[in-house]
């Protein structure tokens, strides 16, 4: 890939340079605010801003912050670009562009851009603001306590302006290496999905042939190592995905900017669960490098005390139908999501198949550490995919990147929705 012939300068810090023969206008030029409120319900096809993705959602869900009514939604179109410019004080991590594909209503709290005419490329220009944004660019310029944007904030943003046709092979371009990351991606969750089934079946045999079952209770010892922040001491929280993906640990902070939850140390080779989404499988078994990371009260932490298991054998137990059944029967509530386990509940109900032999107890654990070990190194993979991915739209759509003579062969196209299904059905769960 080659750089383009000639350059000229931008006085737009993040831009620097872009080809001479582009041209630069102010969104405002390019884009309108568009408002129609749902007056009426006119339309019912609820959609929302998710991972960088316009998605349909169930207008009939309990779950969640739901408006008084949907009438003061705002309707859209394909095309429309949806920008999520709220709270840029507090969350710094979320993609805040998304591409809408079809009609639908949105929560009118986000700014929708329609192009001014039809010669206006919208996926160029939303390639180009997902570049904007994952430059971290919107931070700083809301207003506010929580630092909010308007349109009128955002309407003299510098837009680039390449020729039409170089606009529709840039979009081309990327759509074509987007799909082939996000194939990349697939194919190791696949992996992943299969080691689930594989454990899952090992954690069936051994089950069957169970002479003995036990209490959790007289398996495990809950462990609750709580601490007492120091100020000026950084922390890093831990959460949990759901469906036993694993822990992960936030940006670190202040301990004066914990908040007011209870703070305990992750330990190492103990079965976590959340105390507010086990009934969506929020299962995992704690590794040495989790050890950095403290967690809320609300989560709970079980060491095994029985010779004759290990915690990956617990947790492939919650990872099956039976262990996530019971999970879900000791989670009460019906608020939306609020579910919170009863860990006493599970500990005092719950009886654990012991594995009949040394065999059958290594035939579960091993594949449980062998779907960790794979999980540990897609994730490794799939961040450097992802930042491979930005800045490979950074380059093409800022020009310091031309792909104007790349040919783009037929493809089936793989979209992020796609591969990534895992965490898009999955809000990540916190305290």
């Amino acid at each position: 890939m080659q750089r383009y012939e000639n350059y000229k300068p931008v006085d737009d810090q993040w831009l620097g340079e872009i080809p001479a023969r582009w041209n630069v206008a102010f969104l405002s030029a390019l884009f309108d605010e568009h408002k129609e409120k749902n007056v009426g319900m006119k339309c019912t096809n609820l959609l929302s801003l998710s991972y960088g993705r316009v998605k349909k959602k169930d207008i009939n869900t309990t779950s969640g912050l739901l408006p008084a009514s949907f009438e003061t939604y705002n309707i859209i179109g394909a095309g429309d670009i949806v920008l999520r410019l709220t709270d840029l004080q507090n969350d710094q991590r979320s993609l805040r562009t998304g591409l809408c594909k079809q009609s639908g209503i949105i929560t009118s709290a986000y700014v929708t851009l329609r192009k001014r005419n039809d010669d206006i490329n919208s996926d160029y220009y939303h390639y180009f603001l997902h570049s904007f944004d994952t430059h971290k660019c919107f931070y700083g310029m809301g207003e506010g306590v929580r630092q909010n944007l308007s349109y009128e904030g955002i309407s003299k943003l510098t837009l680039l302006v390449p020729p039409t046709e170089e606009q529709e092979q840039i979009v081309k371009y990327l759509d074509w290496k987007t799909s082939q990351i996000n194939e990349l991606i697939a194919a190791n969750k696949r992996q992943i999905d299969l080691l689930v089934e594989y454990m899952n079946a090992a954690f069936a045999r051994a089950r069957s042939k169970a002479k003995k079952f036990v209490k959790l209770k007289n398996l495990v010892r809950l462990e609750q190592d709580y601490i007492s922040p120091e100020p000026d001491e950084y922390y890093q929280k831990a959460g949990m995905y759901n469906r036993g993906r694993g822990i992960f640990t936030r940006e670190a902070v202040k301990g004066r900017d914990l908040g007011d939850s209870k703070f305990q140390k992750v330990l190492s080779d103990h079965v976590m669960i959340s105390g507010q989404f086990a009934w969506e499988d929020a299962t995992y078994v704690t590794t040495k490098e989790d050890e950095v990371a403290i967690a809320s009260h609300r989560y709970y932490l079980l060491k095994v005390m029985s010779a004759e298991l290990r915690p990956e054998y617990i947790w492939a137990y919650f990872m099956s139908d039976e262990g996530f059944m019971q999970l879900n029967i000791c989670s009460h509530g019906s608020a939306g999501r609020n579910r919170p386990l009863n860990i006493n509940e599970l500990l005092n109900s719950v009886e654990i198949p012991m594995p009949d032999s040394e065999d059958d107890l290594r035939s579960v654990v091993d594949v449980a550490r062998l779907v960790m070990a794979f999980r540990t190194v897609d994730k490794q993979k799939t961040a450097l995919w992802d930042e491979y991915k930005t800045v490979l739209i950074s380059d093409v759509v800022t020009g310091k990147l031309d792909v104007r003579n790349i040919e783009v062969p037929s493809y089936d196209f793989v979209s992020e929705s796609d591969n990534n299904k895992e965490e898009n059905e999955n809000e990540e769960v916190d305290e």
